[in-house]
């Protein structure tokens, strides 16, 4: 955020800025104590405020996101007064937070153990939550490592991690769904590592039928379906997007517009 406004500062410097944007999504494991108990689930999600982690970065950038597929790029997602007409939105209300734990046993709130990259984009969004969810007494002890051992970290059957903070771009909404969600993606022992970190199977046959189906109004209202029931389960809260981003001389012309 502060590189990108001491780079607008500079004279016949031009910063151009084009999708497709990456979604940042916090991703809470169902099955991993106490995650797996959707109160404390929920109250992660009333604990957590989108504005503050999109004032991590630059809004010439970024933009918040309201279901796991991104509706500000394709179609298939959820838009902010869909999730708010279903009272899936989760607005930040810790008096909420701490009755829902309360109500899970959890009075004094908890600790959870979580890895986070080395990579500064990972490091900022663990840091935010960690502060705010301090807020209702959940206590998280962060570790930083590798890129590539966060990658293996938080895919390791043996230690599950209660909660993942997950970057990524993908070209549909049935990528999205499949890989994060689809019970065929739970991380597991002797298999290629799945990627679906809310370790969550309770959508399957929606994201099976949408595949198939050739109707594309059909097609939008099985993903829809689906994601609402992500959200109403709260097996993932997603937070938002960021676009890719180019700086140039003035003078340079790319000959064509910049386009997702």
């Amino acid at each position: 955020n502060g590189w990108i406004k001491s780079i607008e500062t500079m004279d016949n410097i031009k910063i151009d800025t084009h999708g497709v944007g990456e979604v940042n999504t916090i991703f809470l494991n169902t099955r991993v104590r106490p995650m797996d108990d959707i109160r404390v689930r929920r109250a992660v999600a009333y604990a957590l405020n989108r504005d503050e982690f999109l004032r991590g970065t630059s809004p010439l950038i970024s933009g918040p996101v309201f279901s796991p597929v991104p509706e500000v790029f394709m179609p298939g997602g959820l838009s902010q007064s869909d999730v708010c007409e279903l009272g899936l939105d989760y607005p930040q209300n810790l008096k909420k937070a701490k009755e829902l734990l309360t109500q899970a046993g959890y009075p004094e709130g908890f600790s959870l153990d979580l890895v986070t990259s080395e990579k500064r984009l990972f490091q900022v969004n663990y840091q935010i939550l960690k502060k705010q969810l301090a807020r209702v007494g959940i206590n998280c002890r962060i570790k930083v490592v590798s890129h590539r051992d966060m990658h293996k970290s938080i895919r390791n059957l043996q230690h599950p991690q209660p909660i993942v903070i997950y970057v990524a771009w993908r070209p549909n909404a049935d990528a999205y769904l499949s890989q994060f969600f689809h019970s065929h993606l739970i991380p597991s022992e002797g298999q290629k590592a799945g990627t679906n970190f809310s370790y969550y199977d309770k959508i399957d046959q929606l994201i099976d039928a949408a595949r198939f189906e050739i109707h594309s109004e059909k097609q939008i209202h099985l993903w829809s379906q689906a994601q609402i029931r992500i959200l109403n389960d709260m097996a993932a809260l997603p937070i938002m997007y960021t676009l890719q981003m180019y700086v140039r001389k003035a003078w340079l012309d790319y000959g064509h517009p910049l386009e997702s």
